[in-house]
């Protein structure tokens, strides 16, 4: 489970987070715009590195580089692809709002 910084913040607050999609994926990505290593999305999916080369065979994200085992080698995934990844998957889950 991940808790972005901007609602713990809220929480101290005594707000409920209402965080925007595009706050989390800024979150996520610290910032990049083009590439993240493939290390780096199995760190903030908590899945392992197979996974993540799992979901890049079958497409569900796109690496823009090849690989290869050792230090350095891990793929290069685009953002955009993670992105639409992580929306076509509704998350984080909406809030629903107040009535």
């Amino acid at each position: 489970m991940r808790v972005l910084p901007k609602c713990v913040g809220d929480f101290a607050a005594g707000r409920e987070c209402r965080i925007e999609f595009e706050d989390v994926v800024q979150a996520l990505t610290r910032g990049e715009t083009e590439t993240l290593a493939a290390s780096e999305v199995s760190a903030v999916l908590n899945v392992s590195s197979t996974q993540v080369y799992n979901l890049i065979a079958s497409r569900q994200l796109m690496a823009l580089s090849t690989w290869r085992t050792g230090p350095g080698g891990s793929a290069r995934v685009s953002v955009d692809s993670f992105t639409r990844f992580l929306r076509e998957r509704a998350w984080p889950v909406p809030v629903p709002a107040d009535d």
